[in-house]
């Protein structure tokens, strides 16, 4: 997610402290008092960036699956948030993560193109 002019690290941070981590209370702040040229859709894309920071997909090595990196919030689908990372099968997972079977890299690389990922 690409920065704002005029609000840096320093200035996010006091607001964050003055608000007592309410962001919905810092955005409202700034689309109010301090970027009046916040644009419209700066709150979701911040709630998707925040949401892949505390949540993307990760292996698991004890189940040999993918997992989110914490449990997801009440009321998310989680079909819905292919943002946080492809659910990809059991053997393509833990054949990236422990880098063997050039055959699952083969079967991923068909479904990234497949998808126009690549």
């Amino acid at each position: 997610m690409e920065g704002l002019d005029g609000l840096g690290v320093k200035t996010s941070h006091q607001l964050v402290r003055q608000f007592k981590g309410d962001i919905n209370r810092v955005i409202s702040y700034l689309r109010l008092e301090k970027l009046k040229n916040l644009p419209e859709d700066y709150e979701a894309r911040f709630r998707k960036a925040e949401l892949t920071f505390r949540h993307q997909r990760v292996y698991d090595p004890r189940t040999k699956k993918l997992t989110f990196l914490n449990p997801l919030p009440e009321g998310l689908d989680a079909s819905e948030l292919d943002f946080l990372g492809e659910d990809l099968p059991d053997d393509i997972a833990h054949g990236i993560a422990t880098g063997k079977g050039i055959d699952i890299f083969k079967k991923l690389f068909k479904s990234l193109t497949a998808f126009g990922f690549i």
